[in-house]
């Protein structure tokens, strides 16, 4: 079952920035299309609801607040508050968390500054772009208790909608390989969490630190628009590729063009 709380890991690798939707659909990009969309109400995990998204009034599809369940009972702690400045995400807090997001003036998030609420402690993430300044390069994070990180995105495959994901610690690192559908399915968190790679729904995960090997199934007969209702998520072992574990997620939206 889902862990709430590392949800969040993803979040603090990458952007959280919102791309305008006068960008080209160019199909081997990892940059959001041009094209209308539908914004995600609720997420199933196998069954179960877990996600619900309550948007603000007035149209414009931001979100006030996401509820969490567990089984079938809503956690008030894990509740998820968003504000905005114009149109940018700028902060997320629950009961245990908060995150600030920062831009420079073309609307590039340049950092992210997550704290933990009990501890007091925090963490800030900086970013650095390539020369078109769209896609980062690297990410490091400094913490208050004196521990760091760097990640690095390498875009040799970029053109086949995949690229590797580095992490160094002082502790460890890791070489991970993401993979995007070619048939361009938009991740359903895409929006609530955004960033400027994953936009689009992954398609295989390779953890070679891990030795996991995770695979997401689409049946294109399953869609809205170019969304997702249902997406079984199949990890297996690496070389051995043995079946470990196998989630179904099913997604309701709103506001669909």
């Amino acid at each position: 079952m889902i862990n709430k709380i590392n949800k969040y890991i993803l979040a603090l690798l990458t952007m959280a920035s919102l791309y305008s939707c006068s960008k080209p659909d160019n199909n081997s990009s990892l940059l959001e299309p041009a094209f209308k969309r539908c914004h995600m109400s609720k997420e199933y995990v196998n069954n179960q609801l877990f996600r619900e998204v309550i948007y603000q009034d007035g149209g414009k599809y931001q979100v006030d607040h996401i509820l969490y369940y567990q089984n079938n009972v809503v956690r008030d702690d894990w509740t998820e508050y968003f504000e905005y400045d114009n149109g940018r995400i700028t902060s997320v807090s629950d009961q245990y968390n908060s995150y600030s997001y920062d831009y420079n003036d073309k609307g590039k998030l340049i950092s992210i500054t997550s704290c933990d609420k009990q501890s007091n402690s925090c963490c800030t993430s900086t970013y650095k772009y390539d020369q078109t300044n769209t896609l980062p390069l690297e990410v490091v994070t400094a913490c208050t208790d004196g521990s760091f990180s760097t990640e690095t995105f390498d875009y040799t495959n970029y053109a086949n909608r995949s690229y590797y994901y580095l992490y160094r610690d002082q502790n460890q690192s890791t070489v991970q390989l993401y993979q995007k559908f070619t048939q361009g399915y938009i991740n359903p968190l895409g929006e609530i969490y955004p960033n400027g790679i994953d936009y689009y729904q992954d398609r295989i995960i390779e953890d070679y630190k891990e030795k996991k090997y995770k695979e997401f199934i689409i049946d294109s007969k399953e869609l809205k628009g170019r969304y997702p209702v249902r997406v079984t998520l199949e990890t297996y072992s690496m070389p051995e590729f043995n079946l470990l574990s196998s989630e179904v997620y099913t997604y309701e939206y709103v506001g669909c063009d």
